[in-house]
């Protein structure tokens, strides 16, 4: 969502175009177990698909690699350093990055809910919707899943959902 993979950078970008990064792209495995799971609404169009696998592949990503990194890290102290940097550095400071854009781009969820009674008439503000609501919702259960593999280094109060 960041640089050039911005949604609204490719209005103009024909699904056909999607069809075929999809077809390129592969699946990544969890190594490790998490404990939150995204339940969000099924992408209807290539583009929405697209984004979602590469979003949802990254978080597993991400997920293995602090994984690993704790596994390999020598004492506490490394440990509560790699939980903090995920959790406020990388993780945390990508949820405020969205949030801003969220509200900036008038992205709000209610926007796309199929039960809901504003539903987006312009399919690409109803794409760029999906897909920046789906990251915000993919963060925030990796954000949960860091801290609660990892909640005992922590020097404060967990976060629920809402926080």
């Amino acid at each position: 969502m960041f640089l050039d993979l911005r949604p609204y950078r490719h209005r103009d970008d024909k699904q056909d175009k999607y069809k075929e990064l999809l077809a390129a792209q592969h699946d990544e495995h969890y190594q490790y177990q998490p404990v939150f799971d995204v339940d969000f609404f099924k992408p209807h169009t290539p583009r929405t698909t697209w984004y979602r696998n590469l979003i949802h592949h990254e978080a597993i990503l991400y997920y293995n690699e602090i994984n690993l990194l704790m596994a390999a890290a020598k004492d506490d102290n490394e440990k509560r350093f790699h939980v903090y940097s995920a959790l406020h550095k990388e993780v945390g400071e990508k949820l405020r990055h969205v949030a801003t854009e969220t509200e900036r781009l008038d992205y709000k969820l209610e926007y796309i809910n199929p039960v809901g009674n504003h539903r987006l008439k312009e399919a690409h503000l109803a794409e760029e919707t999906y897909i920046f609501q789906y990251l915000k919702t993919e963060l925030i259960a990796l954000y949960l899943n860091i801290q609660e593999a990892f909640g005992h280094h922590l020097n404060e109060e967990k976060k629920d959902e809402a926080e």
